[in-house]
């Protein structure tokens, strides 16, 4: 079994505290750093659940008793709790939240890949319309397109 650091048990600690005493924010926060501090630690993200759905982070707090649900089961299995938690975070990916976390989605290839169909302008789109899926990808090819043609037009 593995060895829990005191200072994530303690930050759980507080977190609880502070939850039973209605400071839900905080509670939150104290749960956030017991979690990088032991992230294998199934009874945090449960805690944690709690207090994201009193706050009315449903979604969120459906992840979390996901990823303890499969922390619990790699224990069982003998398997190691990082990899469970990777893979349990990986399957909520869900990006209508990513507006609501301020999260980019795009990634860096999908910026080179606007700057090399649009240049500065392809950028530009790509940032603003970065929680839009592929819609700046294909206004960018759009004036790839329109630039190719305005070429081929002129004689260039």
């Amino acid at each position: 079994m593995q060895e829990i650091p005191s200072e994530a048990v303690e930050l759980n600690n507080e977190a609880q505290t502070l939850a039973r005493h209605g400071k839900l924010e905080e509670a939150r926060a104290a749960f956030d750093k017991a979690i990088l501090r032991a992230p294998g630690r199934a009874s945090v993200y449960l805690d944690r659940a709690e207090v994201l759905e009193r706050l009315g982070y449903v979604s969120e707090a459906e992840a979390d008793r996901r990823t303890a649900h499969a922390l619990k089961a790699a224990r069982e299995s003998g398997r190691p709790a990082w990899t469970a938690a990777a893979a349990a975070r990986v399957e909520d990916r869900d990006y209508r939240d990513y507006e609501e976390y301020g999260e980019d989605i795009v990634g860096l290839g999908r910026y080179v890949l606007n700057f090399f169909l649009a240049g500065l302008l392809g950028l530009v789109f790509t940032y603003f319309l970065r929680h839009e899926g592929w819609l700046a990808t294909w206004i960018s090819l759009g004036i790839f397109v329109v630039g190719v043609i305005a070429l081929v037009a002129s004689g260039a």
